[in-house]
């Protein structure tokens, strides 16, 4: 598990990645969205990489 959000920026839930290492525990939170980790729940989304602004090479 890797937080995506640092801890310091005040909102009550955040962003995590978890790392799978069985194709079975994949498969299923893949098909049910969602996981239970110490008394909570939440729902599950694929990661999309999403393209940043483009980087001006004159900055």
């Amino acid at each position: 598990m890797h937080w995506l959000s640092d801890k310091e920026n005040g909102k009550i839930y955040r962003s995590i990645v978890i790392y799978i290492t069985k194709a079975s525990d994949a498969r299923q939170l893949l098909e049910e969205r969602y996981f239970h980790l110490a008394s909570e729940s939440t729902s599950t989304n694929v990661f999309e990489r999403r393209q940043g602004p483009a980087q001006c090479s004159n900055c």
